[in-house]
């Protein structure tokens, strides 16, 4: 198997290096050989990843964060090149996502059990969201969590010294101050006009650092996206959305409407923050749509099933 794997030494607050090392040597003693590619402060992992298809790459690892592994997907969406993922980032989302495990071992005990999983991944054929050109693995969206991530893409270093404490604390000023916007929504041919404070488009079920199962009946090869329209405007529909998330009340709150849809588009009375897969990504109008199986991923054995209709294709 030949492996590309690349490496952001800014995500997430360890020290990676010897425990990188030691999972790329459990992916050679599986057979794989592995090339170590590093991104620079520039970002640039997407365009390595169009050159690890370029060099005929069998797959490509992000190790870092969702970040990484939405840039790196970025650089494989429409090519046979399968993306794996090593978990180095903060939240680790489509980690979690895809079965991984992420805590409540020692780190370089974790590293090492995620590349096992890789050796023993299956590959499947997923959809991904595009937004404004920019494709997406989790989500899009506008709103409060958009304005969060706007906050704090400058701050680098507290990024990687606090991780979540710092996303908490940000949006908890964020949040007092949020007001939200008349918004026009076109979704699929259905037009709505609301005042929103959230708008989360979902490829996937997690959300929120994964803690929050968002859309639990999404599947990542049935063809559509997610949409979660959250109304309202000011603090207390701001507070309000927050908790009916963490307890899973927005599925049947009738201040939230939940739509399947493969055409999206988003334009909001003032400009609103843009967020793609957790990243800072302009301002509205947003627009997407859903590219049907376009990314071939490594889904470990522990993914949940649910996340899939077709059936596996074949081991890596």
């Amino acid at each position: 198997m030949n492996a590309y794997l690349i490496w952001n030494p800014q995500a997430g607050q360890h020290d990676d290096h010897q425990p990188l090392h030691e999972a790329i040597a459990t992916l050679h003693a599986g057979g794989w050989s592995v090339h170590m590619l590093q991104v620079t402060p520039q970002g640039n992992a997407a365009q390595m990843a169009r050159q690890a298809v370029a060099a005929r790459a069998d797959v490509v690892i992000a190790a870092g964060g969702d970040g990484t592994v939405s840039a790196v997907a970025n650089g494989l969406v429409g090519s046979e090149v399968a993306l794996g993922v090593l978990p180095l980032g903060t939240g680790n989302v489509w980690a979690k996502q895809m079965g991984f495990q992420t805590s409540a071992l020692p780190y370089r005990r974790l590293l090492q059990e995620s590349a096992q999983a890789l050796l023993n991944s299956t590959v499947r054929s997923i959809d991904v969201g595009r937004a404004n050109g920019r494709c997406f693995l989790l989500w899009t969206g506008i709103g409060i969590d958009a304005a969060v991530a706007h906050e704090v893409e400058p701050l680098v270093e507290w990024r990687h010294r606090v991780g979540n404490l710092l996303y908490a604390v940000t949006g908890l000023t964020v949040a007092l101050n949020f007001v939200g916007t008349r918004s026009t929504l076109r979704i699929d041919d259905e037009v709505q006009r609301r005042r929103v404070v959230l708008v989360i488009i979902a490829n996937a079920q997690l959300y929120g650092g994964g803690l929050v199962q968002l859309a639990p009946a999404a599947c990542l090869d049935d063809g559509y996206l997610d949409v979660f329209v959250f109304r309202g405007q000011g603090p207390a529909a701001t507070a309000r959305h927050f908790l009916s998330l963490l307890t899973r009340y927005h599925m049947r709150d009738p201040q939230v409407s939940h739509h399947r849809a493969r055409h999206i588009e988003i334009h909001t009375d003032k400009p609103l923050a843009v967020q793609i897969d957790g990243e800072a990504a302009g301002q509205t109008p947003l627009r997407i749509d859903v590219v049907h199986r376009a990314l071939r991923v490594l889904v470990p054995p522990g993914a949940p099933s649910s996340l899939f209709r077709e059936e596996s294709t074949c081991r890596p």
